[in-house]
Protein backbone atom coordinates (compact mmCIF):
# COMPACT_ATOMS: atom_id res chain seq x y z
CA UNK A 1 0.00 0.00 0.00
CA UNK A 2 0.95 3.42 -0.28
CA UNK A 3 1.75 6.28 2.42
CA UNK A 4 -1.66 7.82 1.34
CA UNK A 5 -3.42 7.99 3.48
CA UNK A 6 -7.15 5.68 2.37
CA UNK A 7 -10.81 7.74 2.47
CA UNK A 8 -12.52 5.67 5.40
CA UNK A 9 -15.52 6.55 4.18
CA UNK A 10 -14.91 5.42 0.88
CA UNK A 11 -13.51 2.30 1.01
CA UNK A 12 -13.58 1.62 5.38
CA UNK A 13 -12.39 -1.91 5.04
CA UNK A 14 -9.30 -0.99 3.39
CA UNK A 15 -8.66 2.21 5.45
CA UNK A 16 -8.68 -0.27 8.29
CA UNK A 17 -5.95 -2.14 6.69
CA UNK A 18 -3.68 0.72 5.78
CA UNK A 19 -4.25 1.86 9.48
CA UNK A 20 -3.61 -1.03 11.04
CA UNK A 21 -0.05 -1.20 9.57
CA UNK A 22 0.66 2.49 9.23
CA UNK A 23 -0.64 3.58 12.89
CA UNK A 24 -1.23 0.66 14.61
CA UNK A 25 -1.54 2.35 18.19
CA UNK A 26 -4.48 4.56 16.94
CA UNK A 27 -5.94 1.32 15.30
CA UNK A 28 -6.00 -0.91 18.23
CA UNK A 29 -7.35 1.95 20.46
CA UNK A 30 -9.82 2.59 18.69
CA UNK A 31 -10.72 -0.98 18.54
CA UNK A 32 -10.62 -1.71 22.11
CA UNK A 33 -12.63 2.09 22.65
CA UNK A 34 -15.05 0.79 20.28
CA UNK A 35 -15.64 -2.94 22.21
CA UNK A 36 -16.39 -0.71 25.44
CA UNK A 37 -19.78 -0.58 25.22
CA UNK A 38 -20.24 -4.31 24.79
CA UNK A 39 -18.77 -5.14 28.45
CA UNK A 40 -22.09 -3.55 30.20
CA UNK A 41 -23.83 -6.39 28.57
CA UNK A 42 -20.88 -9.27 29.05
CA UNK A 43 -19.63 -8.09 32.37
CA UNK A 44 -22.33 -8.33 35.14
CA UNK A 45 -22.99 -12.26 33.56
CA UNK A 46 -19.22 -13.32 33.61
CA UNK A 47 -18.78 -11.80 37.70
CA UNK A 48 -22.09 -13.72 38.74
CA UNK A 49 -20.77 -17.29 36.96
CA UNK A 50 -16.90 -16.50 38.51
CA UNK A 51 -18.66 -15.68 41.93
CA UNK A 52 -17.63 -12.26 42.14
CA UNK A 53 -20.44 -10.38 44.14
CA UNK A 54 -20.80 -6.71 45.05
CA UNK A 55 -19.65 -5.53 48.28
CA UNK A 56 -22.21 -4.52 51.08
CA UNK A 57 -23.43 -1.08 51.00
CA UNK A 58 -21.63 1.33 53.24
CA UNK A 59 -23.68 2.64 55.80
CA UNK A 60 -25.16 6.21 55.97
CA UNK A 61 -25.91 6.18 59.74
CA UNK A 62 -24.08 4.93 62.73
CA UNK A 63 -23.97 2.93 64.33
CA UNK A 64 -27.63 2.24 62.74
CA UNK A 65 -30.74 3.54 61.60
CA UNK A 66 -32.10 6.23 63.52
CA UNK A 67 -35.71 8.41 63.31
CA UNK A 68 -35.56 12.04 62.91
CA UNK A 69 -37.38 12.13 65.88
CA UNK A 70 -34.44 10.28 67.63
CA UNK A 71 -31.81 12.48 66.57
CA UNK A 72 -34.16 15.99 67.38
CA UNK A 73 -34.28 14.31 71.05
CA UNK A 74 -30.57 13.73 71.12
CA UNK A 75 -29.53 17.18 70.24
CA UNK A 76 -31.99 18.81 72.45
CA UNK A 77 -30.34 16.58 74.96
CA UNK A 78 -27.10 17.63 74.37
CA UNK A 79 -27.70 21.38 74.63
CA UNK A 80 -29.22 21.19 77.51
CA UNK A 81 -26.42 19.40 79.07
CA UNK A 82 -24.22 21.87 77.68
CA UNK A 83 -26.66 24.44 78.62
CA UNK A 84 -26.65 23.34 82.52
CA UNK A 85 -30.04 21.58 81.80
CA UNK A 86 -28.98 18.30 82.87
CA UNK A 87 -31.13 17.52 86.10
CA UNK A 88 -34.18 17.53 83.09
CA UNK A 89 -32.82 14.26 81.12
CA UNK A 90 -33.77 10.80 82.27
CA UNK A 91 -31.18 8.01 82.52
CA UNK A 92 -30.03 7.61 78.80
CA UNK A 93 -29.93 11.38 78.14
CA UNK A 94 -33.83 11.45 76.14
CA UNK A 95 -35.45 14.33 77.68
CA UNK A 96 -38.56 13.94 79.57
CA UNK A 97 -42.22 15.81 78.78
CA UNK A 98 -41.29 18.63 80.98
CA UNK A 99 -43.74 22.33 80.93
CA UNK A 100 -41.40 24.95 80.37
CA UNK A 101 -41.82 26.20 83.66
CA UNK A 102 -40.10 23.29 85.32
CA UNK A 103 -37.08 24.18 82.88
CA UNK A 104 -36.91 27.13 83.73
CA UNK A 105 -37.47 26.87 87.24
CA UNK A 106 -34.89 23.96 87.56
CA UNK A 107 -31.95 25.82 85.55
CA UNK A 108 -32.58 28.88 87.57
CA UNK A 109 -31.79 27.01 90.66
CA UNK A 110 -28.57 25.21 89.04
CA UNK A 111 -27.08 28.21 87.96
CA UNK A 112 -27.59 30.10 90.93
Amino acid sequence: MSGIPQRFWGQPIRYLRWAAHEKPAIFWSCVIGGLGPATFVFIPPLRRYFGDQDPPRIPLTYPGKHTVHEIFVRRVSTLMLASGLGSVLGRRGAAKNHTMEEISASSGSSGS
